[in-house]
């Protein structure tokens, strides 16, 4: 007689969740999936389908049995772990968040009601995890670390979050804001956060580096402070915490070919590629890291397929400049769009200062070269796209198989269009004043935006010079063409600077300036001259956190060549 095959185990995330478990492996597909601890536990009930009265009228000669009222009610109690813990996962109630839906939140998405736990004792803002109705290892995780083995209790955790996620409101969102009027990475993405968990994890991880790097956050005690209140429990390895967890996440979401379109988890790439660009300062090339490929992937799969100027970057310049059209946008909009300028400017960065070549597609955006009349945000895109056409130009992209451009005709367009963006640049794009100094000149601009596009114009400029192919290598006229390069580079970064330190209000500029001094500061011959482009970099790190010490090391050393 042949011995019965063991019933399944189904682990128990899946069972609660009604779900069909993969028990082929030791960790389920399902919970992979959702970074959920996967347990399996046989159960020693087996129900029975239909009824029968011998099991129905059975009972013990010894039952007791007790006197009932028909006009009380009784309520059974089951007070163990597991089913109190799974009553916190399954009961929920709907709360309407003020402001849940900022501005900029596209119509039709899930995040203006939110769900949160109906028990008073959770309040880790964690639990505000991705879709509590389809995901509850996230209350789960937080009723267990009531215990967990750190002895910091669910208030001090909740505290500590909320202060990061306020400080990314306050000061880090001034980052990735600087050119949207709409100021979606302020408004929209914290409120988004409440219930994607890896965009919650970037956000801290993010806001718990950026404290712990400025020097004037660290009290004598070792703690940190901010405003001039105590960060509880922030210690110098709780950024790496965060981003260990947000990293899992990525990979994770961005191999399920849903997740890859949702426009939360491009944000979180985004946010967690700040960290990583402030928590370790440029070294060479070695920008190959895993996030920015799933970075890459995201934006990729999430850029519109199309556009409204289907013609390549050769076809655009080439043709002539146009003097005004109707207004042309891209099917990007939102918080989409606002991610996607903003890893423009983190790509420009890396592509400027690697000198490599641009790895997103720049071809789907010719919709943005025009001069047709838009908003302040809009200007501030095309001129950041036109800084990475450049770039393109200059060391190649994706789309040219990495090859730089030797098109003579192509980097004269380039040249002349430079010239006619600076000149249809709206009246609001005028700084407000302007002085004279010794060394950096003085310029004020109204707001971050017009100062960002200031210095990205400056830096492609100073691009279109030193890859200008007209000069000769060698022969006559080679010695003043060196020299007339030398003194526009002289310039451009003498400017850019000083747009950065007139310009405060926006540390993103502090960007733009590190990159000019970067290409550039090896130029400047006078001692005074040299002093005050450390200072830059010095105000760029201690106060803002912008890694500068690679550049600072290899400017000494061309300086004492």
């Amino acid at each position: 007689m042949s011995t019965p095959a063991l019933a399944k185990v189904t682990c128990t995330s899946c069972r609660e969740r009604h779900l069909k478990c993969d028990d082929n492996h030791d960790v389920c597909q399902t919970c992979q999936r959702t970074g959920e601890i996967c347990k399996r536990i046989p159960n020693k009930l087996r129900f029975r389908h239909g009824s029968s009265a011998r099991y129905d009228s059975s009972f013990g000669k010894d039952q007791v049995w007790l006197r009932t009222n028909k006009r009380r009610k009784f309520d059974f109690v089951d007070e163990s772990v597991a089913v109190i813990t799974s009553y916190n996962r399954g009961t929920v109630r709907d709360v309407d968040f003020d402001g849940a839906i900022s501005p900029g939140q596209e119509p039709g998405s899930s995040f203006g009601h939110i769900s949160v736990p109906s028990t008073p004792s959770v309040t880790n803002i964690s639990e505000l995890g991705p879709g509590l109705h389809t995901n509850p290892s996230i209350l789960r995780s937080c009723s267990d670390s009531v215990h967990d083995d750190t002895g910091t209790s669910i208030k001090s955790k909740s505290h500590l979050e909320a202060m990061l996620i306020r400080y990314f409101v306050e000061e880090l969102s001034k980052w990735f804001d600087v050119c949207d009027p709409d100021r979606h990475f302020a408004r929209t993405i914290p409120q988004r956060a409440r219930s994607y968990p890896s965009l919650l994890h970037a956000i801290l991880t993010a806001s718990a580096r950026h404290i712990t790097s400025i020097g004037k956050h660290r009290n004598p005690s070792g703690g940190f402070t901010w405003k001039g209140a105590l960060i509880p429990d922030l210690r110098d390895d709780t950024a790496l915490h965060y981003h260990n967890r947000c990293i899992k996440e990525l990979q994770s979401l961005s191999g399920d070919v849903e997740q890859i379109h949702n426009e939360n988890l491009l944000a979180a790439a985004i946010v967690l590629r700040f960290y990583e660009e402030i928590d370790s300062p440029f070294e060479g090339n070695n920008d190959n890291g895993v996030l920015l490929r799933v970075l890459n992937i995201i934006v990729s799969t999430q850029l519109p397929t199309s556009d409204a100027f289907p013609c390549s970057l050769a076809e655009m310049y080439h043709s002539k400049v146009p003097s005004g059209s109707r207004p042309q946008y891209t099917q990007a909009g939102g918080l989409r769009r606002a991610c996607f300028c903003v890893a423009f400017r983190q790509e420009l960065y890396k592509s400027f200062m690697n000198q490599r070549p641009f790895t997103i597609p720049l071809s789907r955006w010719n919709s943005f070269r025009t001069f047709a009349p838009a908003g302040d945000g809009t200007w501030a895109d095309r001129a950041i796209l036109f800084c990475a056409d450049v770039l393109e130009y200059c060391y190649g992209s994706s789309e040219t198989s990495n090859r730089p451009s030797t098109d003579k005709d192509l980097w004269q367009n380039l040249s002349q269009y430079v010239e006619v963006l600076s000149r249809r640049l709206p009246p609001s794009f005028e700084p407000i004043y302007t002085r004279e100094h010794e060394i950096f000149p003085e310029i004020w601009f109204m707001d971050g935006c017009q100062a960002t596009v200031a210095a990205h114009i400056e830096l492609a400029k100073m691009l279109l010079v030193a890859f200008d192919p007209s000069p000769p290598k060698f022969g006559q006229g080679q010695m003043a063409a060196m020299k007339g390069l030398m003194k526009m580079m002289r310039v451009t970064v003498l400017r850019v600077c000083g747009i950065a330190l007139h310009n405060r209000a926006s540390p993103s500029v502090f960007v733009d300036a590190t990159m000019a001094i970067s290409a550039c500061g090896e130029y400047i011959t006078d001692e005074e001259g040299r002093c005050a482009l450390m200072e830059v970099l010095r105000i760029a790190e201690s106060e803002y956190a912008w890694p500068t010490r690679v550049v600072t090391e290899k400017l000494r050393r061309a300086w004492e060549e």
